[in-house]
């Protein structure tokens, strides 16, 4: 059986490669994390049912759905912005949908 997937993470801003490096060991992104991000998902019902990071803390009744910024269709359409200032914390969570993740890797690099 194979172990975890490593987990990545792009980010446009230098200054936060060190703390970048710090969550990329992680398995899920430490709480705290989620409470001060951004939160973007690949699919809601697909992330808030298979996601630790999120599915978690909803049970718990410490997250909730309408804390999603928005989903991988509506940022890549312009119904949702992205990043609003170069300090804030960007989370986007998948559950495994590597075409998804790959567009959205290159659309940042393009």
């Amino acid at each position: 059986m194979p172990g975890p997937r490593p987990k990545y993470a792009i980010t446009l801003a230098p200054e936060q490669e060190a703390r970048l490096q710090q969550l990329s060991t992680c398995y899920m992104a430490p709480f705290a994390t989620v409470q001060r991000a951004q939160v973007f998902v690949e699919t809601y019902d697909g992330v808030l049912a298979e996601s630790g990071d999120l599915l978690i803390p909803t049970q718990e009744g410490r997250f909730h759905r309408d804390q999603i910024a928005g989903d991988l269709h509506q940022l890549a359409s312009g119904q949702r912005q992205g990043r609003l200032d170069d300090g804030a914390i960007t989370l986007f969570k998948s559950v495994g949908h590597a075409l998804e993740d790959l567009v959205t890797a290159e659309l940042l690099f393009s």
